[in-house]
């Protein structure tokens, strides 16, 4: 399946793809961009992030906090990679 995400970030983000180093236990993630500059981590439905707590999360902080986009069979998340 990384092959998929992997393809999709490619897709999306353009670049080189590659993994970040350490992996957790319900997602995936990678980073991509023309100058890495995109951190994309794929989740499943079950393990999706409260999206109340990332608005208020990026109230405070801004564009540093990941955006979580759900409509596809996994939840797709995206921050700057700074």
């Amino acid at each position: 399946m990384p092959e998929q995400h992997d393809e999709f970030a490619h897709q999306t983000y353009g670049g080189e793809v590659r993994p970040v180093d350490i992996q957790c236990l319900t997602s995936y993630a990678v980073i991509a961009g023309p100058c890495g500059e995109n951190i994309i981590q794929f989740r499943e439905k079950a393990a999706l992030l409260d999206m109340n707590r990332l608005a208020v999360a990026r109230d405070i902080h801004g564009d540093v906090v990941t955006r979580s986009s759900d409509s596809t069979p996994l939840a797709i998340e995206t921050v700057q990679n700074w």
